[in-house]
C-alpha cells in the first residue's frame, strides 16, 4: 500500500470508474457511477446503457456557486476549471440521500431523487485529496463517518444544532485519533448505532464504541 503514492497515477486510473451504487427505488435497473477523470456522478438505466440519464459534477457545481453575478464588471475569461474526481459514493440507509466524495477534500450531499436540483450540504475538514478515502452513514442517516488524509477519522452531524448558511461547508462534529497514517476505510454497524470501525495505512483496524458524545 505504501508504494502506491511513490509512483504517478496511471492513465487507466485517471479515467476509471471509482464507485458504483444501485439506486434503491424498487428496481435494480438504475445505477450510479463516479468518475475519476470527469469528476461526474452519472445515473444510468441498465436497460438503455448507451447514454446516462443524468450527469452532475459536484466540484464544478460548488465552483459555479462562488462565481460573481452577471452584474459584476466584465473580466478576462476564467481558466478552464479543474475537475476533481469522485473518490466514493455512499447511499444513506433511508435511500433518500447520496453522498459524493471528491478529491477536492469535500463530501457533497444530494437528494437522491432530485439530483438535478444540486447538493443540499457540503462537508469539509477531513483534508483528503486521494481516491482511497471512504465514507459511511450511521443507521439512521443522521451522521457521516469519513476517513482522512490525516491520522484521524471525522464525524459530521447532518442536523447541527447551530444553523449554517446555505452551501457553507459543515465542519466535523468530532474527530477520532484513530491511526498513525491516512485513514482510508470506515464502516458503521447496521445493528448497533454506537459501534463503528476504521482502517488505515498503518495496517491496523480499530473498532470504536461511541458513548453519547464520547468514544473509546
Amino acid at each position: 500500500r505504501k508504494s502506491r503514492r511513490k509512483h504517478p497515477v496511471s492513465m487507466a486510473a485517471q479515467t476509471s470508474v471509482t464507485s458504483l451504487e444501485f439506486v434503491p427505488a424498487g428496481t435494480h435497473s438504475y445505477l450510479l457511477t463516479g468518475g475519476a477523470a470527469d469528476g461526474a456522478v452519472k445515473l444510468w438505466d441498465a436497460r438503455r446503457p448507451a447514454l446516462p440519464v443524468l450527469s452532475i459534477v459536484p466540484s464544478l457545481e460548488r465552483r459555479n456557486l462562488a462565481l460573481p453575478s452577471c452584474h459584476a464588471p466584465l473580466q478576462a475569461p476564467a481558466p478552464t476549471p479543474r475537475l476533481h474526481g469522485i473518490s466514493a459514493l455512499a447511499l444513506d440507509p433511508t435511500g433518500k440521500h447520496l453522498l459524493a466524495s471528491t478529491t477536492d477534500a469535500h463530501h457533497y450531499l444530494y437528494p437522491l431523487h432530485a439530483l438535478n436540483l444540486g447538493f443540499s450540504k457540503v462537508l469539509a475538514g477531513h483534508g483528503s485529496s486521494s481516491f482511497y478515502t471512504r465514507t459511511a452513514f450511521n443507521p439512521d442517516g443522521s451522521l457521516v463517518l469519513s476517513g482522512s488524509l490525516h491520522p484521524h477519522a471525522c464525524v459530521w452531524n447532518l442536523a447541527p444544532t447551530t444553523p449554517t448558511p446555505p452551501h457553507t461547508p459543515l465542519r466535523p462534529a468530532a474527530t477520532l485519533p484513530a491511526h498513525t497514517a491516512e485513514v482510508t476505510v470506515v464502516a458503521w454497524s447496521r445493528r448497533d448505532p454506537y459501534t463503528l470501525a476504521t482502517a488505515g495505512d498503518d495496517a491496523t483496524l480499530k473498532v470504536w464504541r461511541m458513548h453519547g458524545g464520547g468514544d473509546e
